[in-house]
């Protein structure tokens, strides 16, 4: 698994997508994804290191959502909301939640 710093910043992950925050959480998000996508249980413990380690880093706490998503515990589908504080937090706030989209306006006016 390879990680590659290009030249704006971003970081790219095993695949090559551009990922932000620092390259060793960019491998340990590598590392659990691949466990999470050969169903190894090992992913429980890798998605625990890098909550530990890497708290802000975004696709990790995309990761962690999404790793409770998953889960049958009914505990643990409350979790996901845990991890939008830390993403939102940097590097400014965001819309939580998103603003509901405006109803289209009728183009005739004839309504329904």
């Amino acid at each position: 698994m390879s990680v590659t710093t290009i030249a704006h910043g971003a970081t790219l992950d095993a695949t090559g997508n551009p990922t932000s925050g620092p390259s060793d959480a960019v491998g340990r998000y590598d590392r659990a994804l691949d466990l999470l996508l050969r169903y190894h249980p090992a992913v429980i413990d890798a998605a625990d290191g890098l909550a530990a380690t890497d708290p802000a880093f975004p696709m990790g706490q995309a990761f962690l959502a999404y790793l409770s998503l998953t889960s049958t515990d009914v505990p643990d589908v409350a979790d996901p909301g845990d991890a939008r504080p830390p993403v939102t937090a940097e590097p400014g706030p965001a819309p939580w939640p998103w603003p509901e989209e405006p109803e289209p306006e009728d183009p005739d006016g004839a309504g329904d």
